[in-house]
Order: structure tokens, then sequence, then C-alpha cells
């Protein structure tokens, strides 16, 4: 953090925060809750340069992992094939253990097969995101000095987005479409797009801003899960992590999280167990931590009527119950504190129901000092994503 910061990065904490969600935005109070406002290329820049720093650490650049190297009968592995891009030129680089933490798109599925093992099951929820940010001067007036918002989609629109201070002097701002509709990339389609949006602000931050660049674009066609922790064979000495194992919708904002939190469990067992038989531990450890992680996003999602899922009694009774927490949550600091705990990975969604949380939602009744909620801003009247 404090690495980010010198390098311009905000540090924000939640008086600077404006989240709008169900017809009205949470008054968080929690003062040990706090984001980074920075571009990705920050971000990794930061993490790259404490990286080397590590005397242990070395980088083989311009390489591609080509397939995994292992002992005869299979078992276990013992290293990986790389080819190097220029020369095209390959070789194996041994190792203790492996780790694929390539993203999405990982190959560990394919090069089990190859190995003689059954790939693991997928799970798919389709969600059709699509999302273009552009990035805009900051005036420090902006928002009467707020630094992050989020305005949720709502459950009987398609249209979203955020925005968040980053360095340089700017501001990240970020429009999202789900169900496949598409937020534009010029300039005076993604201000009129901002219009339409549940919540005024985004609209009032870019409406006469001055662009810092042109717009890029991302898609998340679905929810991707690949279930290791049900193989019952798996190479020693190898291990699956993050989005390669399981990739959320990135509007969520779980990514980092959940992977920081797979690379803490990895940790552990790695001092507890060594390296044999990692795979099947690592997977087994982190099954509930990705179960909390799942389930919560997609009960999110399923509250929109178009998104194809099962909505068994357990959602609806979740839903339900969520939908009074938001109600109170406008009101409540404690349980919007408690929201945004879960929601950033440093709760357990269980915490949602702790008695004290619960009893506020449940009976409305909070302590009586909390400000008077405000209705959430609205553009004018114009075209709305709906079906």
């Amino acid at each position: 953090m404090d690495d980010l910061r010198a390098n311009g990065a905000h540090i924000v904490g939640m008086p600077d925060v404006r989240f709008h969600i169900a017809d009205g935005h949470l008054r968080p109070d929690d003062a040990t809750l706090e984001l980074v406002g920075a571009t990705r290329p920050l971000l990794e820049a930061v993490v790259r340069a404490r990286l080397r720093a590590l005397p242990a650490v070395g980088f083989l650049e311009g390489h591609d992992a080509r397939g995994l190297v292992t002992t005869a009968d299979h078992t276990r592995v013992t290293g990986v094939r790389l080819r190097e891009r220029s020369t095209r030129e390959e070789r194996s680089l041994e190792a203790n253990l492996v780790v694929d933490a390539s993203g999405r798109g990982s190959p560990s599925s394919r090069w089990l097969a190859d190995a003689g093992y059954e790939p693991p099951p997928e799970e798919r929820f389709p969600i059709g995101v699509h999302y273009t940010t552009r990035l805009f001067q900051r005036r420090p007036a902006d928002l009467d000095g707020c630094r992050h918002v989020v305005s949720s989609v709502p459950p009987d629109g398609r249209r979203g987005g955020f925005s968040v201070a980053v360095e340089d002097g700017r501001w990240l701002v970020t429009l999202v479409g789900v169900l496949g509709e598409r937020p534009p990339t010029d300039l005076a389609g993604f201000v009129d797009y901002a219009r339409t949006l549940a919540s005024g602000d985004l609209h009032e931050l870019v409406d006469g801003a001055t662009p810092a660049g042109a717009a890029s674009t991302g898609a998340f066609p679905a929810y991707l899960r690949r279930r290791y922790d049900r193989l019952r064979r798996f190479p020693g000495r190898y291990v699956v992590v993050g989005d390669a194992v399981c990739s959320f919708n990135p509007l969520y904002a779980q990514g980092m999280a959940m992977a920081a939190r797979q690379a803490t469990v990895l940790g552990q067992v790695l001092d507890r167990r060594g390296h044999e038989r990692i795979g099947a531990t690592f997977f087994r450890r982190t099954r509930p931590l990705i179960d909390a992680g799942w389930t919560l996003a997609t009960s999110a999602d399923l509250g929109h009527p178009e998104v194809d899922g099962r909505r068994t009694l357990g959602w609806r009774l979740l839903n339900s119950y969520v939908g009074r927490l938001f109600r109170v949550a406008h009101r409540d600091a404690a349980v919007a504190n408690a929201y945004l705990r879960v929601v950033s990975m440093t709760a357990a969604p269980s915490s949602l129901f702790h008695p004290r949380i619960a009893w506020r939602v449940l009976t409305g009744i909070t302590t009586g000092d909390e400000p008077a909620p405000e209705p959430s801003p609205r553009a004018p009247a114009g075209p709305r994503a709906t079906a």
C-alpha cells in the first residue's frame, strides 16, 4: 500500500465512496475498509518490482510454457517444457513444484489429458458482461471530492458502472452492460450511456470531462469453474490456482482477492505438508472459499430475471433476506459495513447472519444515530436498458 501510494495511487476510505445499489446508496463508516485507486499497469509494476527485489525470485521472460514434464509413470510433475519465442527453441525447466496461475485460458486440462489423467469437469454460468473503460482528467471538485463511485446494475436493467480516482490526476471510468448489452467506445456514446444509469453520478463526472486516452473494452461471457476438487487422480507436485480454477464476474472484483486468499492457503499447505500430493490437499482446502465466492456472486446475478439459472427455495429465501439487508444498509452503517466486508472478501458470507446484523435486517431497528437516507440521484428520463 505504501509503495502504491508513493507512486500516485489513491488509498480510498469509506467517506470518499458512493455505493449506489438497490435504489439507494450504502453508508459505510468502517475505517479499516480501504481500496486502492490505481490503473492496472501501476499495480502490476509495483508488484513486479517487489518480486524482483526478492533474492530467491528470478524471471524467465520471452518464453511460453508448452507442457508438463513428468516421471515415467506420470504420477509426479518434475518441470515444464518451455519454448523461447524468438528462436522457437524448446527446453525443459526442472522444478520441485509447478503452479499454473495462467488465468481463464489455462492449458492444465489439456496437459492433464496428455498425461493420461481425466480433465476436471467444468461448470459455466452465462452472464454476458461487456465493459468499456476510459480515462479522464480529474478535477478536485468532481462529485464534492468523492473518489470512488459504484452504480450497480439494477434487477430490471442491464447497465451499470463505476469510477475510481487513479494516479496522475485521472479518473478511471468503466461502464458495464450485462446479457449482451455493449457500452459504446466513442466519447459521445459513452457519455450518453452514462446518462441512462440508475445513479446520475457517473454521468455528472464524464459530461464535459477531458478524456485522457482512447477507450478499451473487455468481455466476460460466463463464469467458469474447473472442478479439480472432484478429481480422484492428480499428479504430485502440481497445483492450479486463481482464474485457472475459477473465474468470476469482474463486476464484483473478486478475482485478485480470491487469488490472494488461495496463495495464502498454498503457503500454509507447503509449510505443513511439503510438496507431495499438494494438489489434492490444496483443492480440498480451497473448495469452501471458492464455493462461498461462487454462491455469493451467482446468487446476486440470479436476481436479474433474464439470467438463466435455477432459483431454488434456498435462493429465494436468501434473495429476500439480502433485499431487506440493502434497505436497512441505506441508513445503517453497521449493516453497510458488514455487507462491504463480505463483498471485499475480508469476512465470510455467514457474517451477514450474525445475530447483531440479522436483528437489524429482520426488524429494521437501527441504533437511531444513522443519517437519514437520501434518494439515489437519477438522470433525466431517457432510454433504459430493460428488455
